[in-house]
């Protein structure tokens, strides 16, 4: 049997908002990780 994909229709600004969100939670991330990295190599100096 055969499987069909009925995606809802997004209006642009659902998109947009979307897209706005993923954005900030890739920011987020990457100042998380950059403070991460930056306390480990502090650690690693103070040794």
């Amino acid at each position: 049997m055969e499987t069909t994909m009925n995606y809802p229709k997004r209006s642009r600004e659902e998109i947009v908002a979307w897209y706005e969100r993923a954005r900030q939670r890739k920011a987020a991330w990457q100042k998380e990780t950059e403070m991460e990295l930056k306390a480990i190599a502090e650690e690693i100096s103070f040794s």
